[in-house]
């Protein structure tokens, strides 16, 4: 798109003014080396954020680090380990199952009567 922005402006001057080679040629690299110059800058790398220094005595630079604890499992969770339906990386274990249900609905609505007549089937299935 930039391309297009340097390069079409020259084309169209060459095509309105009798064409000369110098004076194209010229703008021609002119607008090349704006091209060039505007994709290094894009290129380049980024100015670093500037941060502002923690004050001495400021909560972070006194308060003590806090020490790592392990993390207490719930009694329910290996419980769930030992069945083989969970991992203890929380996945689902080969011991893992999951109700399933796939149900069929038919409804008649008779608005004379403000009556709603239907059947239905229900298949539940226990994984």
């Amino acid at each position: 798109m930039l391309a297009r922005l340097l390069i079409a402006p020259c084309i169209r001057f060459a095509a309105v003014r009798p064409s000369n080679p110098e004076t194209t040629l010229r703008t021609l690299l002119v607008r090349a080396a704006l091209l060039g110059a505007a994709f290094v800058s894009a290129c380049g790398p980024s100015a670093e954020p500037i941060v502002a220094p923690v004050p001495r005595g400021a909560a972070a630079d006194t308060a003590p680090r806090p020490l790592l604890q392990p993390v207490q499992v719930p009694p329910e969770f290996q419980q769930a380990i030992q069945r083989g339906t969970r991992t203890a990386t929380g996945a689902p274990g080969p011991r893992y199952w999951q109700n399933r249900v796939r149900y069929t609905i038919d409804a008649t609505l008779i608005p004379d009567s403000v009556k709603v007549t239907g059947r239905e089937r229900i298949v539940f299935t226990n994984h």
